[in-house]
């Protein structure tokens, strides 16, 4: 499938990428950040040397829903399970998405022993520490690697109810 490549971003539909683009032995991390329907469009960011943007770009940076909220969770499923064709190797998965929304899913796909922990930023158009946006990390707790955006206390963090505690 993939041509001898190391360290390739790929944009896009996530599932067409991990079902056609992707070998099974090659992802680390699957990070997932779906439209939070701001209403904006970010092409110009992305436009050729030309001027022209390219549709894949305008595609996957169009941030406006289209969908009902079932219409959105149906998709979450499917682009969460998609994710299983290299679930077995994967190191972590990161996601923008709610945690208590996409918990039990990851949990189906990654096995029963996951760990997560929420890291936050704040959005450059708010000034406010109440506007924090959680992503939250998922990685497996069986699989020991350093990673420099893992906090040390990650095994200190526990799934109570839905949302994460410390213990």
């Amino acid at each position: 499938m993939s041509p001898a490549w190391k360290n390739k971003l790929f944009f896009g539909d996530n599932l067409d990428i991990l079902r056609n683009q992707i070998d099974t032995a090659s992802v680390d991390l699957i990070y997932l950040d779906p439209p939070f329907n701001s209403q904006a469009t970010y092409n110009i960011l992305f436009a050729e040397k030309s001027g022209e943007l390219a549709a894949a770009q305008i595609t996957a940076f169009e941030d406006t829903w289209h969908w009902n909220l079932e219409a959105e969770k149906a998709y979450r499923e499917v682009v969460t399970f998609g994710s299983k064709k290299v679930a077995d190797l994967v190191q972590a998965f990161r996601t923008h998405l709610a945690i208590s929304l996409i918990k039990h899913r990851l949990t189906d796909v990654f096995g029963a022993e996951l760990s997560a922990y929420e890291e936050f930023g704040l959005p450059q158009d708010y000034a406010s520490a109440e506007a924090l946006a959680p992503i939250a990390t998922f990685k497996k707790a069986s699989r020991r690697r350093k990673d420099p955006m893992v906090q040390e206390q990650q095994n200190d963090i526990n799934w109570q109810a839905g949302h994460l505690t410390k213990e």
